[in-house]
């Protein structure tokens, strides 16, 4: 039987009757001084990297008393990364992302918004969506949407060949315009504002970035789950 490292949790694992036929262990073996140490590595590995003592207390009782192949090892080990991920995915997607502080600065925190009903990609750009979503209320725009189209570089045979803008703004004249978050500008960015000028001239993109936010963050105290 084969242990599966996306479906199994650490908790489960441990309580499961099955437990030792899941991992592959032979139970009242005696543990060797290098096997010994790598349990140790696998301890100093879990240390710092959001893993509860109670989590390490209950790995370290599974490993007690069995000697453990490598197959296993780096599965026990993938199932650790895969919870890590599960855990950070949890702390900044949805509901639980909004008002409340995160280890990454917030420009880099993706993920669904409930409250605009979209996955972003950054805070940056989640806080600018409840913006737009503020002027349309106040009849400043008529409408804008996320992503919603993609200029291709048909001329262009390797590299990068298309650009998506992140907002598409439809003003009140009904004339369009383009606006994309970015907290860096890098060569890949570069090079797509480069070819939309060469071969989309008449596309209007505006570039909203840190010097932005900082002159408008008073809309904090505006806006409602600003982050």
């Amino acid at each position: 039987m084969v242990l599966n490292s996306v479906r199994w949790t650490t908790e489960q694992l441990q309580n499961h009757p099955k437990r030792d036929e899941l991992l592959g262990l032979k139970s009242h073996q005696k543990v060797s001084g290098k096997e010994q140490e790598r349990r140790e590595k696998i301890s100093e590995t879990l240390t710092g990297h959001g893993v509860t003592r109670e989590t390490r207390t209950k790995i370290s009782k599974t490993l007690e008393g069995h000697s453990i192949a490598q197959e296993t090892r780096e599965k026990i080990s993938q199932a650790t990364k895969n919870n890590l991920v599960a855990m950070a995915n949890a702390c900044t997607v949805g509901k639980s992302n909004v008002g409340k502080p995160s280890s990454l600065h917030q420009k880099y925190r993706s993920g669904t918004r409930f409250d605009l009903g979209i996955f972003v990609r950054s805070g940056w750009e989640a806080n600018y969506a409840r913006y737009l979503n503020w002027l349309k209320k106040n009849g400043q725009i008529k409408n804008w949407a996320y992503e919603a189209e993609t200029f291709m570089f048909e001329a262009i045979k390797r590299g990068i060949r298309s650009y998506t803008p992140d907002f598409k703004l439809t003003e009140n004249d009904g004339s369009i315009v383009f606006h994309e978050v970015k907290g860096y500008m890098s060569p890949d960015s570069k090079t797509k504002l480069k070819r939309m000028a060469k071969y989309y001239p008449d596309v209007r993109i505006v570039i909203i970035n840190s010097t932005w936010f900082k002159a408008n963050k008073s809309l904090k105290g505006i806006i409602g789950n600003w982050e």
